[in-house]
C-alpha cells in the first residue's frame, strides 16, 4: 500500500515470511490530514494460515552528511516508525535516513527473572472465547482495536546517548487476547507463535528520538479479514452468519425499521390462556348459504375437449403421412382457450 499524499514516497504492506509474498489488500482508502491527524492509508488485509512480517520503505535516501557537521557523528537524520497490534504497541524502532525499508519479523522478549531471551514470531488466529471470568485478559476498549495493524512514521533526529542499553528487546510481550464468550464477536487477532530462546541481542548505545513536526509524516493502517479456507470450515461459517444475521438485525430495530419483539406470556399465564373454558349451550341459528354463481362461460369446457381432440386428430394424421414419406400439413394459428366464443 503506497502512501499517496508523501513527500518521501513511503510504501506498507504485509507479506509472508518464508517466501516474502505479499498479502492481498482490498478498497485501498487514502486520507488527508485532518482535525489534528496525520494522512494515512488504510486497506482491508486478507489472512494466511501461516507466520507473516510487516514491512515499510521509502523511495528517497538521504546520506545526512550535513548533521555530521553540525551535531558531530552521534545525531542521526531518520525516522522514528511504530507498529501498534490489536492496540498493543510493539517498541519503537530506529529507521536511519540511510536505510530505504524495515520490517517487523519477529517479537523479542527478555525474561528478567530467568534472564532468557526468547523470539516469537507472528500469526493471524480467530479471537478466543470463554466462559471463565478469570481467563478474560481483554477489556472492551482492547476489544475495539482487534484485527488492526497501525504503523506510524515521524521523522526528525535521532541523538545518541552514552549509556549502553539492551538491543531489541520487547518488555511487554503481545499477549494472545482471550475475551468473554457474552461478549462474543467476530474478529480476528494476532497471536505469538514458534516461541524459542535465543542467543542475547546486541547491544548499542541508547537513543533519544528529536521530532520535526508536531504531527507525524504518515500513517498506516491494516484491518484483517478472514481468508477464504476460513469461511470453508462449515463451522466457522455458521458463526459468521449467525453474528451477521444478529448484528443486521439489531441495526434494523436501532433504525426503527422493525418493531422489537413482544416478549412471550409468563407460564402462569400461557396456561390460563390455553387451558379448556366450560361455556353454557347455545342455540346457534342457521344462517343459509348463498347460491352459487352460474359459470359464466358455461361453454368453455366443452370447448377446450373439442379443440384438444382435434389437435390430437391433426397430429396423428401428420405423423402417419410423414412415416410414410410425405409431408407435414401446415398447422393452423394456436387457440386461445381462456375465450370464449
Amino acid at each position: 500500500m503506497l502512501a499517496l499524499v508523501s513527500e518521501a514516497g513511503f510504501e506498507a504492506w504485509v507479506a509472508k515470511k518464508d517466501s516474502d509474498e505479499r498479502l492481498n489488500e482490498y478498497q485501498i482508502t487514502h486520507h488527508p490530514a485532518a482535525d489534528g491527524q496525520p494522512p494515512y492509508s488504510e486497506c482491508f488485509l486478507e489472512t494466511i494460515d501461516e507466520p507473516f512480517e510487516i514491512k515499510i520503505a521509502k523511495k528517497l535516501i538521504a546520506r545526512g552528511r550535513h548533521l555530521v557537521k553540525r551535531f558531530g557523528k552521534t545525531t542521526h537524520m531518520g525516522h522514528r516508525s511504530e507498529c501498534t497490534i490489536d492496540g498493543q504497541r510493539l517498541s519503537h524502532s530506529l529507521w536511519k535516513e540511510k536505510y530505504k525499508d524495515h520490517c517487523w519479523s519477529q517479537i523479542l522478549e527478555n525474561d528478567e527473572e530467568e534472564g532468557r531471551c526468547y523470539s516469537s514470531c507472528l500469526k493471524f488466529a480467530p479471537l478466543q472465547t470463554t466462559d471463565d471470568p478469570d481467563q478474560v485478559n481483554i477489556d472492551n476498549d482492547r476489544l475495539k482495536n482487534l484485527g488492526l495493524i497501525e504503523i506510524t512514521i515521524t521523522k526528525g533526529l535521532w541523538v545518541e546517548q552514552g549509556a549502553m542499553r539492551g538491543g531489541r528487546k520487547q518488555k511487554n510481550k503481545l499477549t494472545n487476547a482471550i475475551a468473554d464468550e457474552r461478549a462474543k464477536k467476530f474478529a480476528y487477532t494476532v497471536n505469538t507463535v514458534d516461541r524459542r530462546e535465543v542467543a542475547n541481542p546486541y547491544r548499542r548505545p541508547g537513543c533519544d528520538f528529536v521530532p520535526s513536526t508536531a504531527l507525524p509524516d504518515y500513517k498506516f493502517v491494516f484491518k484483517v479479514l478472514p481468508s477464504e479456507s476460513f469461511f470453508n470450515n462449515s463451522r466457522n461459517y455458521r458463526q459468521v452468519c449467525s453474528f451477521l444475521i444478529g448484528w443486521f438485525y439489531s441495526s434494523l430495530m436501532s433504525s426503527q425499521f422493525i418493531d422489537e419483539p413482544t416478549p412471550p406470556p409468563s407460564p402462569r399465564l400461557a396456561r390460563r390462556l390455553t387451558g379448556k373454558r366450560k361455556r353454557s349451550s347455545e342455540a346457534v341459528e342457521s344462517i343459509p348459504l348463498k347460491e352459487e354463481i352460474d359459470d359464466i362461460k358455461p361453454h368453455l369446457d366443452r370447448k377446450r375437449v373439442k379443440y384438444l381432440e382435434e389437435q390430437v386428430q391433426m397430429l396423428s394424421s401428420e405423423l402417419r403421412t410423414v412415416r410414410s414419406g410425405g409431408r407435414g400439413q401446415s398447422r393452423a394459428d394456436p387457440v386461445d382457450l381462456t375465450l370464449d366464443d
